[in-house]
């Protein structure tokens, strides 16, 4: 990952520099590098609040704490925090975080609360519990986000309702996702992998706890030691998942066309979920409202989409440019 656009404009080892609590209109925080603080690197409440650019290690708590008002959390690299990389509260209305890197804290990567949630295009790895944790919200979307070697990949808690949409989540420790409340909520264009990366751990893809309704389509679940386990009384509605190598008591998922074979990634022990050309996983999804993949690229490219968070790229020569290169050989 790049480090922050902006240029550190201050350095401190006392967190107490970067409060900045009970503020009414914006408060911008950007650039600053913290580290080795004995609380909070950041920790910022405000009407509004734009926390940008920011370089924060080795912070004693959490990387970054916001609370309250309209937060934008954007471009931030954190890492080894004795608590949460991020922390928002639920007194926040809506928030936004997006493009950071989140990497060893003690605690959870992201810990989202607030009213009105949107996690997209970060990269969160190797956190003692939770890479994502949402909590005590109404609306949570996770989109683009590569969620890797964490305890839990993802874990929703209590929301209305929720979408993810485009997400890797690969080599947890003990579940990709799990799920909990009595709402409602989407897995669309998932990867989940269990055990790319070599992790000898008994590791579940999706643990639902509690009565909710889910839809599955277009994902990839592959090499768990456990497939899907749900309550009782939840509801699953599953479509063109591929399943594979996910061990004993795999759930059979009801549906349509649901696909069991390998999805060949290009090099899942170096973490690189996308898919070969070759892969079953290619042109086998069903339209949905999802208009691009994880890297950004429109799907879909084909006569339909691919399943999981990849969509292959294709190359394409028009007649007038085929004709050049011929010219060229000649």
């Amino acid at each position: 990952r790049r480090p922050p656009r902006s240029t550190p404009s201050n350095s401190s080892a006392a967190s107490d520099v970067y409060k900045r609590q009970g503020q009414t209109g914006q408060v911008t925080v950007r650039g600053n590098v913290v580290s080795a603080t004995g609380n909070d690197g950041l920790d910022v409440r405000a009407d509004m609040a734009l926390i940008e650019g920011n370089r924060i290690s080795n912070a004693g708590d959490r990387g970054i704490n916001a609370e309250d008002g309209i937060l934008t959390i954007r471009d931030n690299w954190i890492a080894d925090t004795g608590g949460d990389g991020i922390r928002t509260s639920s007194s926040s209305q809506k928030v936004l975080i997006q493009g950071n890197t989140v990497q060893n804290a003690d605690d959870d990567g992201v810990d989202a609360r607030g009213d009105d949630i949107t996690i997209i295009g970060n990269r969160i790895e190797q956190n003692g519990d939770n890479g994502v944790k949402g909590e005590e919200s109404g609306v949570i979307s996770m989109d683009a986000n590569w969620v890797l070697s964490n305890t839990v990949g993802v874990t929703v808690r209590g929301a209305e309702r929720f979408t993810l949409t485009n997400n890797v989540i690969g080599d947890q420790i003990t579940a990709s996702i799990e799920l909990t409340g009595t709402g409602e909520g989407y897995l669309i264009h998932n990867t989940l992998v269990g055990r790319g990366f070599g992790t000898p751990h008994h590791v579940t893809a999706l643990i639902v706890e509690d009565p909710l309704t889910v839809t599955l389509s277009n994902n990839i679940i592959a090499s768990h030691t456990l497939g899907v386990q749900v309550h009782p009384s939840a509801t699953l509605v599953v479509s063109n998942t591929l399943m594979w190598a996910n061990g004993g008591g795999t759930l059979a998922l009801s549906g349509t066309l649901s696909l069991f074979g390998p999805p060949m990634f290009v090099d899942p022990r170096h973490q690189d979920y996308h898919l070969r050309s070759a892969s079953p996983a290619v042109d086998a999804g069903r339209d949905t409202w999802v208009a691009h993949d994880v890297d950004g690229e429109p799907r879909p490219v084909g006569v339909a989409p691919d399943i999981g968070a990849d969509e292959i790229a294709r190359h394409v020569f028009l007649p007038l440019v085929l004709h050049a290169y011929a010219a060229v050989l000649k």
